[in-house]
């Protein structure tokens, strides 16, 4: 390749055309392609004596020189599978007509590679008169074989009218009406709404997807949005999500009513009776994200009054119909959109034992916006609910409402609460103004200081203070932060190892956007992953040495999992977790996710890092993070 191929001789490029090297078998065609020797190019396509190599880069030699007058004589019924599919190939991409035969006859071929490049090839020509050898590719291959479906379909797509393959709905094969639907899909025709109507779910499915899906068909979209109910959502929750989003993007009254009869039937599903009301819920939104497929996307014009409308219309049926998720949503909606819903309904619900604590919540938030006479009542019989949720809304509540009422009753009653609540009470109290409050977060802040405050309050009371202005309470604050930089690098932080929320911990270990937990230490499972698997750490270790491996990883880092930093004898550098060690080898995971196997006869140098993959996380995570995170970790038993 350095001497160049200009003095080299038709036969020596010919040999080359069979060369082991790929770079010399392009160089070589390229040359002949040059030159214009197609007639050496032909007969070495056609020699069953020369390489399968040098046969196929002839063939696409006489590919990119247009060969098309000549392409009747090509090997189409060589004996090698690969000769005739190249063929099929190449006269394809040429876009030859003086083909079309020879590829129809290939539909039939043996080999189904073949048959596969000659639908391909035909669809590219786009010749009508292949259309029924296509359908009977198709038929017989009965959707068996993924690859020859997809084929047959470019081929549809290119020698069928829309027309053609909306007749095909009549067609007797599952098959054939698939590949019609996916082919009408591809050229977004609305002549897919027709296949709605098979008798066999699996064409109706691929109908739901070529409408809805990939921006989907619009014109077709009121066809797909009217066959709610006609899916059964339990066998089928897909489909019925794609059918509700299809009214979604619709708009109409029709389509608004369809979902709020959908949502108010107890019969369907409680998962798709949700998402019919979140629809109407965002009803009114001009854009969004798409609620299947997640894309931003603009919706046309409708009346934006139509969803809310419909919520009212359907607001008992939809509570009679029950569903704790639904409820809850039903509530959120009817904050969120500030709907005119009786207020006797809610006063019953925020007292109401039967109901879910979340809609009892949230029924207490909607009183206090709409109905503060009934709020007294309701705020009373809620701090004495059995469920902590509702006791925790209604301190939320109060402090947003009733302020002065909320510090009344903390300074009062606080002592005899639970500790989410005092937590509760702390975080609402800190940063209010008022003689009343300050005293009762000193005298908290003084039994913290003397070691007088369950463990679970610490973190609490520290922030409270330090939201204060008090200068006294900001000197006890910085004494004790000097008492405590004199200890070891946990002792700032061992006010967390108690009073988590495990609930809590558990988001912020799979969500927590800085942290990212789950990316090291939950993907790939054993073996695979960066960091150590945290199944039993809860008894492994415990809350300290857990807080020791969150906010200082690098104090003792867990077997296996030591970075190792080799140098190669090319002089290379690699990082890397060893994953094993032999007396002849070194096998490491780069932070790539590459695994890369060393011999040792390679190596130059080799070191363990002492320090941890693993960032310190006490500057990441809040001292409320960190306490929620350490309480979930404890119980990965």
């Amino acid at each position: 390749l350095r001497d160049g191929v200009a003095q080299r001789t038709a036969a020596e490029l010919v040999r080359w055309l069979g060369h082991a090297d790929q770079r010399v078998r392009l160089r070589a065609q390229g040359e002949l392609v040059r030159r214009g020797a197609r007639e050496e190019l032909r007969s070495t396509a056609a020699s069953e004596a020369a390489p399968l190599l040098a046969r196929v880069h002839a063939l696409w030699g006489l590919g990119v020189a247009r060969d098309r007058e000549a392409v009747a004589g090509w090997p189409w019924a060589d004996r090698e599978v690969q000769v005739r599919a190249q063929c099929a190939k190449v006269a394809g991409e040429m876009r030859a007509p003086a083909a079309v035969g020879r590829l129809t006859g290939l539909l039939k071929d043996e080999s189904p590679a073949v048959r596969f490049q000659a639908a391909l090839a035909l669809g590219k020509l786009g010749v009508p008169e292949a259309f029924p050898a296509l359908v009977t590719l198709l038929a017989e291959d009965a959707g068996l074989d993924p690859m020859l479906r997809h084929a047959g379909v470019m081929g549809l797509v290119g020698t069928a009218s829309p027309e053609k393959l909306v007749g095909l709905a009549r067609h007797s094969s599952p098959a054939v009406r698939v590949a019609a639907v996916v082919a009408l899909r591809r050229l977004r025709n609305p002549g897919a709404s027709v296949f709605l109507e098979d008798d066999l779910v699996e064409v109706r499915r691929e109908a739901v997807r070529a409408i809805h899906d990939d921006r989907g068909i619009a014109a077709s979209m009121p066809a797909l949005a009217g066959t709610l109910g006609a899916w059964s959502g339990a066998e089928e929750p897909g489909m019925v999500r794609r059918v509700l989003s299809a009214n979604l993007k619709v708009g109409t009254a029709d389509a608004a009513r369809r979902l709020g009869e959908y949502a108010s039937q107890g019969a369907n599903p409680e998962p798709l009776r949700l998402e019919a009301l979140e629809c109407l819920g965002e009803w009114a939104r001009p854009t969004s994200l798409d609620r299947v497929e997640g894309y931003v996307q603009t919706r046309g014009a409708r009346d934006p009054g139509l969803g809310d409308a419909e919520i009212l219309r359907r607001f008992e049926a939809i509570t009679h119909a029950g569903g704790r998720s639904v409820l809850n949503a039903l509530v959120r909606l009817v904050l969120e959109n500030d709907l005119a819903v009786d207020a006797g309904t809610f006063a019953r619900w925020a007292l109401s034992a039967e109901q879910p604590t979340g809609v009892r919540a949230q029924a207490l938030e909607w009183l206090a916006r709409k109905d503060p006479a009934r709020l007294a009542e309701a705020l009373l019989r809620a701090a004495a609910d059995p469920e902590l949720e509702v006791r925790l809304a209604a301190l939320r509540i109060e402090a947003a409402h009733v302020p002065e009422a909320l510090v009344r009753r903390v300074v009062s009653e606080s002592s005899g609460w639970s500790i989410p609540e005092r937590q509760a009470a702390f975080a609402l109290l800190g940063p209010m103004v008022g003689e009343t409050a300050a005293r009762w977060i000193g005298a908290a802040l003084d039994d913290l200081a003397a070691g007088r405050l369950p463990a679970e309050l610490a973190v609490d009371v520290w922030s409270a203070a330090a939201q204060r202005s008090e200068p006294e309470w900001a000197r006890k604050l910085s004494e004790m932060e000097g008492r405590l930089a004199a200890g070891d690098a946990l002792a700032p932080y061992r006010a967390v190892l108690a009073g988590g929320d495990a609930r809590r911990g558990e988001a912020i270990f799979r969500h927590h956007a800085n942290a990212q937990c789950v990316r090291c230490h939950d993907a790939g499972g054993e073996g695979q992953q960066v960091g150590p698997v945290l199944k039993g750490v809860g008894t492994r270790l415990t809350a300290e040495q857990l807080l020791e491996a969150i906010v200082e990883p690098s104090a003792r880092i867990a077997d296996g999992f030591a970075t190792y930093s080799v140098e190669l004898r090319d002089g290379t550098e690699l990082d890397g977790v060893q994953l094993a060690e032999t007396p002849e080898w070194l096998t490491l995971r780069l932070a790539n996710g590459e695994v890369k196997r060393l011999a040792r006869g390679d190596l130059r140098r080799q070191s363990v890092s002492t320090v941890s993959a693993m960032p310190p996380m006490g500057p990441v995570l809040t001292r409320f993070e960190l306490r929620d995170l350490i309480a979930y970790l404890k119980t990965l038993n």
